[in-house]
């Protein structure tokens, strides 16, 4: 047998191992196990210290926040923030505010991932939110925003931060649009805005500079931003690109700033559910996912979300969706087990969950109908929501994805109605000011009318409209004093919710608007605003427990109904800050941080302080005259009502008897001390002294005489033309 084959190895000299006390982790030896503990233990310790810094307000954060600060950023508007030069500060604040942002550049150097990213992510918000900071990023040296090693998520951030001080241009296109709010819609680069927001390498700057630009430009404009955006999320070739955290933090503020913007929420709801659109949505055709789904169905989590919240909340304690998730998070290891392969595991599932219960919304002819609920929650579910959107690796998206931009959808017509509209297609529809009688829907024995008006942020828009009514009630109150009180608040303050037919009112876990007290004080029983669900023109003020509303229809008639909605506080006052205003003297009937405040015809003082200066001019210019013509229009009619009572007291038969009293001008007629001098109790009376018999006392004819002559000189004191 031949050992040939052998021969190499013979002749292959062997080397012993090269053994070293170096820590170096790619040299063998017992100094590599030492340098491998002494690694662990340094990057526990920078953990640590990092921690440390956080807490005492020395990491990127807190340095971000001080450049905030100096550079005014809450002193400063949208677009002066766009305009902010070096100019508006002193050569001292410049200074510092160079070192805060070398700072914050260091920190993008750090050698600590969590502390990259954070430093990271807010110099891309400060260099995009201030030009001012922007150009001193790109003043400064940006070796620190290179990343030091291989990671996906240092990566991509790096490079965002990169191209948000680089990307001039981009800059530049959307601060033409900031800058010009009244921009004429023909003149809007719409190509160049769909490029910006579909390109991979500054969809990210286009998404952040939009959300700024719909808070500051008409609405025109806005809607066509907002189109452009919505167009080139569901574009095939683009839509990867978008940031849905941005699109969510977009629509919203679409839906705040102007409540009758609510046409956008009906096409967003077109776009979203069409069948074509839909699949472009949901198809995601990738390597790693191992799937493709083209629609969703047999979907029965909306059925069950209703219990998985419940059984969340009774599980947790707490209703908070994020108690809820930590909760979960820190859950022992026998109840995992048994939640294992459940939705009560998921994140995303449960924000969705959360998002079908409390929104309450439902179609009916694409309109919402809302149910009582906790409209203070949506916001956090749908952050969570827009989380799992942007996370690459959730795969749960694929399937999940059709549903939940329905439920955006959603949830985005909810806000839209919470923020003033009912619903209606209308313009009247919306809650922008209103008046009422108080005197027509409470039992007072003798009380002043008052007329109430809405201000929300919309400077008595729907006023005009509202002329009639008040002029109405000063006729019919003529010879009562009416005043006039006023509310100011903003569309975010409040919320209807409504009462059926076979419903009550229960303001349980509700703030309703406070109206007044039907006796005087405050023992008398509370009543609330409302209007009626049928015409949201009428509105009326209820008790707790009402299941029916009163309210005076355009013949001047007294109705019934048993629809109407009562208006509430959207949030619990305790988790609001305190509203300086309140504690000015004057406040009348406060609900929370809402209260009444006095406009006519004793202007409260304080209500200049109180209002915007817009709303204030618009009293002083338009309510008051009014308020003084239909008063003085009153006292006419009034005065002419009292001569024509007392000419129709002439035609009854008064006793020869009764002048023995002192009949004053042979007018007499019986009323009773607390009666009003008005032609029904008038007419009311003198029937039943002709049913009366001849052979009535002198004493009964004498007392009745003298009460004429006290009222009929009170009458003469008011109105002094009569003599």
């Amino acid at each position: 047998m031949s050992y040939e084959y052998c021969s190499p190895l013979a002749k292959t000299s062997s080397q012993s191992s090269i053994s070293t006390n170096a820590t170096a982790p790619d040299l063998p030896g017992p100094g590599r196990l030492v340098g491998l503990l002494l690694d662990r233990v340094g990057k526990h310790l920078e953990t640590l210290l990092n921690k440390c810094a956080n807490q005492f307000a020395l990491g990127p954060a807190h340095v971000a926040q001080e450049i905030r600060i100096l550079s005014r950023h809450d002193e400063f508007t949208i677009p002066e923030r766009y305009l902010a030069y070096s100019m508006h500060f002193s050569e001292k604040e410049m200074r510092v505010l160079r070192r805060r942002c070398r700072r914050l550049l260091k920190f993008a150097g750090s050698r600590l991932l969590s502390t990259q990213l954070v430093a990271l992510n807010e110099i891309s918000m400060l260099a995009i939110e201030n030009s001012l900071i922007r150009t001193i990023f790109a003043e400064c040296r940006l070796e620190h925003l290179e990343p030091k090693y291989l990671e996906p998520d240092l990566l991509l951030m790096s490079a965002k931060a990169l191209s948000s001080i680089e990307e001039a241009a981009t800059h530049a296109l959307w601060s033409s649009i900031v800058l010009h709010p009244d921009y004429d819609i023909a003149d809007l680069q719409v190509q160049s805005i769909k490029e910006s927001l579909a390109d991979p390498n500054t969809s990210f700057i286009a998404n952040r500079h939009l959300v700024n630009a719909v808070q500051c430009t008409s609405l025109p404009i806005s809607y066509a931003l907002v189109g452009s955006f919505v167009e080139v999320a569901t574009s095939r070739e683009t839509w990867s690109s978008i940031e849905w955290s941005s699109l969510s933090n977009c629509l919203c503020e679409f839906a705040r700033l102007e409540p009758t913007r609510f046409m956008f929420a009906s096409f967003l709801y077109d776009v979203l559910t069409e069948p074509d659109r839909g699949k472009l949505f949901v198809r995601r055709n990738t390597s790693d996912s191992g799937m493709t789904f083209e629609r969703v169905t047999d979907w029965s989590l909306d059925d069950c979300a209703s219990f998985c919240v419940a059984f969340l909340t009774t599980l947790s304690g707490s209703a908070d969706i994020f108690e809820q998730l930590s909760f979960i998070k820190d859950v022992d290891a026998g109840t995992r087990r048994l939640l294992e392969g459940t939705v009560l595991l998921d994140e995303m599932c449960i924000a969705y969950c959360h998002l079908k219960h409390f929104s309450g919304a439902n179609y009916s002819e694409r309109s919402p109908i809302i149910k009582m609920s906790n409209p203070h929650i949506l916001p956090r579910a749908m952050a969570i929501l827009a989380r799992g959107l942007d996370d690459e690796i959730y795969r749960l998206e694929t399937l999940l994805f059709e549903s939940i931009l329905q439920i955006e959808c959603q949830i985005l017509l909810v806000f839209v109605w919470l923020g003033g509209t009912c619903g209606s297609d209308t313009q009247d529809g919306y809650v922008a000011s209103f008046v009422w009688s108080w005197r027509e829907y409470f039992s007072f024995s003798q009380p002043p009318v008052r007329v109430y008006a809405f201000d929300l942020g919309r400077v008595f828009e729907t006023f005009r409209k509202k002329r009639s009514a008040i002029e109405e009630i000063f006729q019919r109150h003529s010879d009562q004093n009416v005043s006039v009180d006023v509310l100011t608040c903003d569309y975010d303050d409040l919320m209807e919710i409504q009462v059926g037919e076979a419903d009550t009112f229960d303001a349980t876990g509700h703030y309703p608007i406070l109206a007044g007290y039907d006796e005087t004080g405050r023992a008398g029983r509370a009543h609330f605003c409302a209007r009626i669900g049928s015409d949201p023109e009428n509105w009326t003020c209820v008790p707790e427990g009402s299941s029916i509303a009163s309210f005076t229809d355009a013949k001047g008639e007294i109705q019934d109904s048993p629809k109407f909605r009562v208006l509430v506080l959207r949030f619990d006052p305790s988790d609001t800050l305190e509203d300086s205003a309140r504690n000015v003297e004057g406040i009348k009937n406060p609900t929370g941080p809402l209260h009444w405040r006095s406009i006519w015809p004793c202007e409260d003082p304080s209500l200049s302080y109180v209002m915007d200066e817009s709303g204030y001019d618009w009293i002083k210019t338009k309510f008051i005259p009014f308020f003084e013509r239909c008063a003085h229009v009153g006292e006419d009619e009034g005065f002419s009502e009292v001569i024509g009572s007392i000419e129709r007291m002439n035609e009854y038969n008064i006793p020869e008897s009764a002048s023995s009293g002192g009949v004053l001008n042979d007018y007499s007629v019986p009323f009773d001390s607390e009666d009003s001098l008005d032609s029904e109790s008038i007419e009311r009376r003198a029937g039943a002294s002709e049913s009366r018999e001849d052979g009535e006392g002198i004493e009964y004819w004498k007392a009745k005489s003298r009460r004429l002559e006290e009222e009929i000189a009170e009458l003469k004191v008011k109105y002094p033309e009569a003599r």
